[in-house]
This record gives C-alpha cells, structure tokens and sequence, in this order.
C-alpha cells in the first residue's frame, strides 16, 4: 500500500508550506511505482479532476501539519498532470 496512505507516526513539519509550491512546481520525473498506481485509481475514479482531487488532499493534508503526505498527494497530482501530457501528445 501507498505509504502516504499508512498513519504517520510523526505529524511535525520542519517544511515551510506558506507558498505551497510543492503543488506547482515543475517536477523533472516521479519514479516511485506508488505515484502511478495512485494516478491510475484517482484517473479512474474522477476522470479529468484526477489531478484536482490530488491537489486537494495535498491541501488537507498541508492544513493537518502532514508535510509527507502532503508532498505525495502533490506527486500524485503531477504524475496526473504527466499522464494528461502524455495522453494528448500521442
């Protein structure tokens, strides 16, 4: 299962989430098998808002103080965003 999914035993952040750019910031790759299967269920389940409903669990999560899952939610949504490039270049 996805980690950012397991309950966190920490809940501190050291991260400064003010600007939130983790969200929008242009991400060279994402290779971690759980952002694709997260991407894929999210895709399959909400369509074309796949990479919003990302977004917002990122946004709950920044708001909860989890800057961990906050940061996958946030891959998650750019592996989205990728696949939604990828799609309509080919």
């Amino acid at each position: 299962m996805a980690r950012f999914l397991l309950p966190q035993a920490e809940r501190g952040s050291t991260r400064d989430f003010t600007a939130m750019t983790n969200l929008w910031q242009h991400k060279t790759s994402i290779d971690e098998p759980e952002f694709d299967a997260m991407a894929s269920v999210l895709e399959a389940k909400h369509g074309l808002h796949a990479a919003e409903v990302a977004d917002f669990f990122a946004a709950v999560h920044y708001k909860n103080g989890d800057a961990e899952r906050s940061s996958a939610w946030a891959d998650v949504a750019e592996r989205v965003r990728e696949r939604q490039r990828d799609r309509l270049l080919s």
